[in-house]
C-alpha cells in the first residue's frame, strides 16, 4: 500500500496559498476551515435535494448534498452544479435500478454498476458522436447554511481531501476512450507501470490535467488500479472538475471522495510545480504600492520561487488588458538582462517581442491578447527550461512606470503560472498598486539660535518623494542664494525629520528650504527668520499656536510696556500694528485677521526692536 506519509507531504503553505487567493477574489477570509484527514465524503441518494431543476440533469442546475460528513460537531453540506454539458446527456444504464436518475446513480444494479456505491458521486452519460464532455462544481458549505434564495451558502474550506476516479476506459466502440480532468492539486496518483490505461495530459482550454484512457475497451473491475486516478487536496472549498470522452455510446463515471481501496501496485506519484513570489511569507503572492515613476518594484522576494520535480516548458505573465492605461509608459522588466529587457504591456495580439537573453539563456517571447486578456509566454526555442533557468526569470520580473507627468492610480494584477508538462503549477498574482502621492509637504520649519549657533530644522510629510533639499538664504527676503543641499531619507508614512546647522561664517536673517522632488519639480517651503531676542526676554504671546479664525491675543510682555506692536509676516510686511499703553504684564491685542503662517510680534519701544515672539497661525 502507498506509504500515507508521502501521500500527504506538501507544504502547509499551499493551503494558505488557496486560502489568500479566495479572501482577495471570493470575500471568503472568514470562512471556516475544517480537517477531513482523508476520510471518506458521502453523497447518498436520501441526501439529495435538487434546488435548481428537478434531476441534476440540465446546464445551470443545482443539487444540494446535506451532511457529506460531519468533522467534530460540524456538520458539511455540498452544493453540486452541473455548469455545462457538451454533445451528451444524461442517461440510464441498462436495466436500472428503480427510483434512480443518471445525474448520480445511487444503486449497485443496472449494467455495469456492481461496483458502485451510494457514497459515490456518478453520473451515467451518453456521449454523441464525436464525445463530449460535462463540467461539475462542488462548493462545500456550512451545515444547514443553504439559502433559498441566492441559492448558495456559507463556504467552508476543508483540508486533507482524497479524491479518486474509477473506472476510466472506454465503451468498447471505437474512440470511446474517457477522460477526467482536474486542476488545482497537491499531487496524483495513477498506474504507470506495464499494463496501465492512463494517460495525462494538459487541456489548455480548460486549463486542468487531463488524464485520459489509452483503451477504448472496457475494463469490467471498476476500481482496477490501471483505470484509476488519484488526487489529493491539501486544501479547497470549491472542487470543479470535468467529465468526458473522444468517442459516442455510454460512459459512468464514479468519483469517490475518500482513500479508496488499497492499491494492488505501488502507483506513481506526480506533483505539480509550485510558485511562490514571498518564500518567507505566509501568502505566495506580492503586494506593494507604487507611488514615484521610474522605479523598479521587484515581483519577488528573494528566495526559492519556482519548485518543480522536472524541467519547465513555458512561463505564463498574464493581465488584464484594460489594467494598463499608461500605455507604453507601463513596462515588465527583466533586470540583468543583457538583451530583450523590456517590454512595453501596451502589446498587441501577436506583436513582435524580442527575445529576452538572461545568465546566457536566451528565452523566445510570445504575446497573445484575446478576450481583454493579455498573455506574455515565455520559452526556449529548443528544449525546456532547468529550475535554475526558470528561478533567474522569475526572480527577474520587475513593473515599472516611467510616466513621470502623473502615474494613473489604480490597481496592476498580474499572474504569473509555470508549465511542467502535464501539470500547470499554482497561480500567483504580483500586485502594483498605483497611488497619488501626496503633494511634499513642509509641516513644521524653524530657524533659532542654540548654544552659539545657527539651528535649522524642518518636518516634511510624504518625504519618499522627494530627492533632495536646497537650503538657501537671504538678507532682504527677496533674492536668495544656496548655501547647501542634503538627500532626503525617503522615509514612508512617517514625518520626516531634518536639521541643518548655518555655517558661522553666514549671518543671514532669512531661510527658505527648496524640496526637489522625484520628477525634478520643486516644492518651497515659508521663509523663516532667525532673529537674536534679548536672552533675557520672557515676552509670550498665547494661545500659540492659534486658530487661523482666532481674532484675539494675549502677550506677556514680563513688564509693563508703552510703545508699537507689529505683526510681520516672513518678507517684513506689517499686517497689524498698534500703539499700547499698558500698566500691566498683559497686552491684549483684538481685530486679528491672519492667514495660516509664521509671523512675528514685534514690540518697538522708541523707534527700536527690542523684543520678536514668533506667532504659528494653523
Amino acid at each position: 500500500m502507498f506509504n500515507k506519509t508521502i501521500e500527504v507531504s506538501v507544504s502547509n503553505k499551499f493551503f494558505l496559498f488557496i486560502f489568500v487567493l479566495m479572501c482577495s477574489k471570493f470575500n471568503v477570509c472568514a470562512q471556516s476551515t475544517y480537517n477531513v484527514n482523508n476520510q471518506t465524503m458521502a453523497f447518498l441518494a436520501a441526501n439529495k435535494i435538487h434546488k435548481i431543476g428537478t434531476d441534476g440533469s440540465s446546464a445551470g442546475n443545482k443539487t444540494l448534498y446535506t451532511n457529506v460528513i460531519t468533522i467534530g460537531s460540524q456538520q458539511i453540506d455540498c452544493i453540486v452544479t452541473t455548469v455545462s454539458i457538451s454533445n451528451g446527456s444524461f442517461s440510464l444504464p441498462s436495466s436500472p435500478s428503480s427510483g434512480t436518475i443518471p445525474f448520480d446513480y445511487s444503486a449497485n444494479s443496472g449494467s455495469g454498476m456492481s461496483a458502485n456505491e451510494d457514497s459515490f458521486f456518478s453520473p451515467t452519460i451518453n456521449w454523441s458522436s464525436g464525445g463530449g464532455k460535462i463540467r461539475f462544481n462542488f462548493q462545500f458549505i456550512a451545515g444547514a447554511s443553504y439559502n433559498n434564495s441566492s441559492n448558495s451558502g456559507t463556504n467552508v474550506i476543508l483540508q486533507n481531501v482524497f479524491v479518486n476516479t474509477y473506472d476510466i476506459d472506454g465503451n468498447g466502440g471505437s474512440g470511446s476512450n474517457q477522460f477526467n480532468e482536474f486542476g488545482g492539486f497537491s499531487n496524483t496518483q495513477f498506474q504507470t507501470l506495464t499494463g496501465g490505461y492512463i494517460q495525462s495530459v494538459f487541456d489548455f482550454p480548460e486549463n486542468k490535467t487531463k488524464f485520459r484512457s489509452t483503451t477504448s475497451s472496457n475494463i469490467s473491475t471498476i476500481t482496477d488500479d490501471r483505470t484509476r486516478v488519484k488526487v489529493f487536496y491539501n486544501s479547497l472549498s470549491s472542487f470543479d472538475f470535468i467529465v468526458g470522452a473522444e468517442g459516442s455510446g455510454a460512459a459512468y463515471y464514479f468519483i469517490d471522495f475518500g482513500q479508496g481501496p488499497a492499491w494492488t501496485n505501488t502507483p506513481s506519484i506526480q506533483v505539480p510545480p509550485v510558485l511562490d513570489l514571498d518564500p518567507s511569507g505566509s501568502s505566495y503572492d506580492r503586494y506593494t504600492d507604487v507611488s514615484i515613476c521610474n522605479q523598479s518594484n521587484s515581483f519577488a522576494y528573494n528566495g526559492t520561487n519556482v519548485t518543480s520535480s522536472a524541467n519547465i516548458d513555458t512561463l505564463f505573465f498574464s493581465f488584464s488588458t484594460s489594467d494598463i492605461v499608461d500605455g507604453s509608459s507601463e513596462k515588465l522588466i527583466i533586470d540583468s538582462a543583457i538583451s530583450g529587457g523590456s517590454i512595453a504591456l501596451n502589446f498587441s495580439n501577436n506583436a513582435s517581442i524580442s527575445n529576452v537573453v538572461l545568465s546566457g539563456t536566451t528565452y523566445s517571447v510570445k504575446a497573445k491578447v484575446s478576450g481583454g486578456i493579455s498573455k506574455l509566454l515565455f520559452y526556449k526555442s529548443a528544449g525546456t527550461m532547468t529550475n535554475v533557468e526558470t528561478e533567474k526569470l522569475v526572480s527577474s520580473f520587475s513593473y515599472l512606470n516611467d510616466n513621470c507627468i502623473a502615474l494613473t492610480i489604480g490597481l496592476r494584477t498580474f499572474e504569473l503560472e509555470v508549465f511542467q508538462t502535464p501539470f500547470m503549477s499554482n497561480l500567483v498574482k504580483f500586485e502594483a498598486n498605483i497611488i497619488v502621492p501626496l503633494p511634499l509637504e513642509f509641516i513644521d520649519f524653524k530657524a533659532y539660535k542654540k548654544q552659539g549657533l545657527s539651528i535649522l530644522t524642518w518636518k516634511v510629510a510624504d518625504d519618499y518623494d522627494a530627492d533632495s533639499y536646497t537650503v538657501q538664504g537671504s538678507a532682504d527676503a527677496k533674492v536668495f542664494y544656496t548655501i547647501n543641499s542634503l538627500k532626503s531619507s525617503k522615509k514612508e508614512q512617517t514625518l520626516a525629520e531634518y536639521q541643518f546647522i548655518i555655517p558661522s561664517n553666514i549671518n543671514d536673517k532669512f531661510y527658505r528650504i527648496l524640496a526637489t522632488k522625484m520628477d525634478g519639480s520643486i516644492v518651497t517651503s515659508a521663509v523663516v527668520y532667525l532673529y537674536e531676542s534679548n536672552s533675557n526676554s520672557k515676552s509670550v504671546a498665547f494661545p500659540n499656536p492659534i486658530n487661523i479664525n482666532t481674532t484675539g491675543l494675549k502677550i506677556n510682555s514680563s513688564e509693563a510696556f508703552e510703545g508699537l506692536i507689529n505683526i510681520v509676516d516672513v518678507h517684513g510686511k506689517v499686517l497689524y500694528s498698534k500703539l499700547i499703553e499698558s500698566m500691566s504684564e498683559t497686552i491684549h491685542l483684538e481685530g486679528l485677521s491672519l492667514q495660516a503662517g509664521v509671523y512675528y510680534i514685534q514690540l518697538l519701544n522708541e523707534d527700536v526692536i527690542n523684543k520678536v515672539i514668533i506667532l504659528s497661525v494653523e
